[in-house]
């Protein structure tokens, strides 16, 4: 599930430490921690009470109360604070790259979509400036392609665990207290009752009979309630302007040779099959 033997069979980073794949993720670790860590120890440098740049400096705030306070078993700590720098990176890093490959990939499969999208962001922003946040209004069918290329090649198709915090029947299932449950957002995304054709690659489907982008219901690339991902902003904002950006200024070709074949690459999120592309400048 989560393309990792490791996953399965954790004692094997006692005897495969190199096979496995433990010894990269012990690196990957220390480095990022360090990273983070030094971010952390600058904004500590520069602070200036009452005066947030940032998330780190907001967080250092609150670490600073609480502890003028002497508030025990508190929330905010640096350890804490480590741990969110360390979420936004991993969490952030793999997701968003994906999707723009895959969004990539369904340009090039789809040159008549991709050609609709530079005459949109032509005729809307022109060519002097980049496409801004301020310009997703007036972006409706670049949003919908975006936005049909995330639900037909879903990098996460399978949501983090959960558990049942008590005795519950779902859909005639009886799921005891503490059951681990998984959502399958991939059966939600690809069902023909909601969708139609799921396999078509239509973008006209997020936009409505008035030419406004209709937000469906039943498409939750960063999943719902409480638990919905807290980089959802941060990924949406940097999908639609590089996305956007890349298409005003590129025609995107597909090299010699290159499988335009949508695979995947298993594992605990969906990858590409890598494929070569080109970029004409325009």
């Amino acid at each position: 599930m989560t393309g990792s033997k490791l996953s399965a069979m954790p004692w094997l980073r006692f005897i495969q430490h190199e096979a496995t794949g433990y010894n990269a993720i012990t690196k990957f670790n220390e480095i990022t921690s360090a990273f983070c860590m030094k971010l952390i120890e600058d904004h500590k440098a520069t602070y200036v009470p009452g005066k947030k740049r940032d998330l780190i400096d907001a967080y250092l705030c609150e670490i600073a109360i609480a502890e003028e306070a002497q508030i025990n078993n508190r929330t905010f700590m640096e350890d804490q604070l480590l741990s969110v720098l360390y979420d936004m990176i991993v969490a952030g890093l793999e997701e968003t790259s994906y999707t723009l490959r895959f969004a990539f990939l369904m340009m090039l499969r789809h040159p008549d979509v991709q050609g609709r999208v530079h005459n949109e962001i032509k005729e809307a922003v022109g060519t002097d400036r980049l496409p801004t946040l301020e310009d997703k209004d007036r972006l409706v069918y670049t949003m919908a392609a975006l936005m049909e290329s995330m639900r037909m090649c879903y990098v996460f198709p399978i949501n983090g665990f959960r558990r049942s915090l008590e005795d519950t029947t779902l859909h005639g299932y009886r799921l005891p207290v503490n059951t681990t449950v998984l959502v399958n957002y991939w059966s939600l995304l690809m069902d023909k009752e909601l969708w139609g054709d799921p396999e078509v690659y239509r973008p006209e489907r997020f936009i409505s009979e008035t030419g406004l982008l209709r937000e469906d219901d039943t498409f939750l690339p960063f999943g719902l309630g409480r638990r919905r991902c807290m980089g959802e902003q941060f990924a949406k904002s940097f999908l639609f302007q590089t996305f956007a950006g890349v298409l005003q200024k590129f025609q995107l070709v597909p090299a010699d040779g290159t499988d335009l074949k949508p695979t995947a690459v298993g594992g605990f999120n969906l990858a590409p099959k890598t494929y070569d592309i080109i970029f004409k400048s325009r």
